[in-house]
Order: C-alpha cells, then structure tokens, then sequence
C-alpha cells in the first residue's frame, strides 16, 4: 500500500472502454454525448463518467457500471 487513501489516487482509465473526448450515443434516446472525464463521487468514492449532451450542453455524470453496461456505444469517427 502507498500510504495513500483511495480518495488520494489516481483512476486509471486505460482499460475502460470509453476515454475522454469520446463521443457517444445514449442508445435509447439517441441523444449524443462527449466524455469530459473521470471521477469519484464524494459521498462513497464511487468511480463515475462525466459527459455532455453535445447539442445541449447539459453535463451528466453516472457511475461507470452503468455508463459501460451497452445504455452507451462508441460513435465511430
């Protein structure tokens, strides 16, 4: 252990199958997003996407266990 609490570490997203400046497609609305970033919910350190609506401009965020459960597909460039 590095002596570092988990709130204190790095995400490592390389093995995550969106990375940031993605864009993605909500499948049931077809809506369109881009991944801004990673990051931990504070309440319980919680790994989460955060992403923006790219015609709106609103910014969700979502925990990675649903944002890479098939809801989002990658949208080819």
């Amino acid at each position: 252990m590095t002596g570092k609490s988990l709130s204190e570490l790095p995400i490592d997203a390389s093995n995550f199958p969106f990375a940031v400046n993605d864009q993605v497609q909500h499948l049931k609305s077809g809506g369109l997003y881009t991944i801004v970033a990673f990051a931990r919910l504070e309440a319980d350190l919680t790994i989460c996407c955060v992403y923006q609506h790219q015609e709106t401009g609103l910014v969700w965020v979502r925990g990675i266990d649903e944002m890479f459960d098939g809801r989002f597909a990658r949208v080819a460039r």
